[in-house]
C-alpha cells in the first residue's frame, strides 16, 4: 500500500517536471501550445452549446417523469442534466487529447524527442514504413477513441446513482481518463523503443499506481480552463519521463564526467 502511494504521487513529480520544458525551450513549447489553443476553442464552444441545451436533454430523455411531483421531477432531470454534462467532459478531455496530440504531432514529437535526448541514451526513431506506421496509428486511435467512448458510457451511468452518483462519476471518469491519457502520451517515446500499444499498456499496468498518478494529473489539467493550452506540450515531456521510469532509464539529465587536472610535476 505505501509502495503504491509513492509511485502515485511518483507521477504526479513526472507530470509536473514535464512543465520544466517552458524553461528550457520556449520557443517550441510556444509552438507546441498553439494547437491546443485553436482545439481548446472549439471544444470550449462545444460544452457551452452543451450547457445551454442540457436541461431540454434531459427532460427530452426522462418523459416518464413528467406526471411526478414536481420535487422529485426536477430532481430526476438534474441528476440526468449533471450525468450527462460529467460523461461529455470524460469524453471531450480524452478526444481532446488525441485530436490536440494529433494536431500538434511535429512539435510533440519535436518536444518528446529533446527530451530524450537531453537525458542521455535516446534512442533512434523507430525505422516505420509509411503504411506500417499509419496502420498502427488508426489502430492506437481506435482503440483510444473506443476508451472514450466506454468512459463516457459507465460516467453516465455512475451519475445516475442517487446521492453519490456525480462524485462517483466525476471520480471514474478521472481514473479512466488518467488511464487513457497515460498510454496517449508515451506514443511517441514507446514508438522509439519499437514497443507496440499492448506493450505499452502491460508495462503502465506492472506499475498502475504511477500511471494513475501521471495520468490523473494530465487528465485534471485539461479541465482547467485555459490549462490544456500551457499543458499539452508540457505533457509530451512527462510522457517521456514516465516511460523512461517504467523501463528504468534514467529521468535525471546525466552530469558530464568530470575531468581531472594532470598534477605538474615539481
Amino acid at each position: 500500500m505505501i509502495g503504491a502511494v509513492s509511485d502515485f504521487f511518483l507521477g504526479l513529480r513526472l507530470f509536473v517536471r514535464g512543465f520544466g520544458m517552458w524553461g528550457r525551450s520556449p520557443r517550441l513549447m510556444a509552438l507546441g501550445a498553439i494547437p491546443g489553443l485553436i482545439v481548446s476553442a472549439v471544444y470550449l464552444a462545444a460544452i457551452v452549446t452543451l450547457a445551454v441545451f442540457v436541461p431540454g436533454i434531459a427532460e427530452w430523455a426522462t418523459p416518464f417523469a413528467d406526471e411526478w411531483d414536481a420535487v422529485w421531477r426536477d430532481g430526476v432531470r438534474v441528476l440526468v442534466g449533471v450525468a450527462i454534462v460529467a460523461a461529455a467532459i470524460a469524453v471531450g478531455a480524452l478526444t481532446f487529447a488525441a485530436v490536440t496530440l494529433t494536431v500538434a504531432s511535429p512539435f510533440s514529437e519535436q518536444i518528446a524527442r529533446l527530451t530524450d535526448r537531453r537525458l542521455g541514451a535516446a534512442p533512434e526513431g523507430a525505422d516505420e514504413r509509411f503504411w506500417t506506421a499509419l496502420g498502427r496509428g488508426i489502430g492506437d486511435g481506435v482503440v483510444l477513441v473506443g476508451t472514450a467512448l466506454l468512459s463516457g458510457v459507465a460516467v453516465f451511468l455512475l451519475g445516475l446513482i442517487p446521492l453519490v452518483g456525480g462524485v462517483l462519476g466525476w471520480t471514474t471518469g478521472a481514473v479512466l481518463g488518467g488511464r487513457a491519457l497515460a498510454i496517449e502520451l508515451t506514443g511517441t517515446p514507446g514508438d522509439d523503443r519499437g514497443l507496440t500499444l499492448t506493450q505499452r499498456q502491460r508495462l503502465l499496468a506492472s506499475r498502475r499506481a504511477l500511471s494513475l498518478g501521471f495520468g490523473i494529473g494530465a487528465y485534471l489539467s485539461f479541465l482547467v480552463p485555459g490549462g490544456a493550452v500551457v499543458a499539452t506540450p508540457a505533457l509530451s515531456a512527462g510522457g517521456v519521463l514516465l516511460l523512461r521510469e517504467l523501463v528504468g532509464e534514467p529521468t535525471q539529465p546525466t552530469p558530464p564526467p568530470r575531468t581531472t587536472q594532470p598534477t605538474r610535476e615539481r
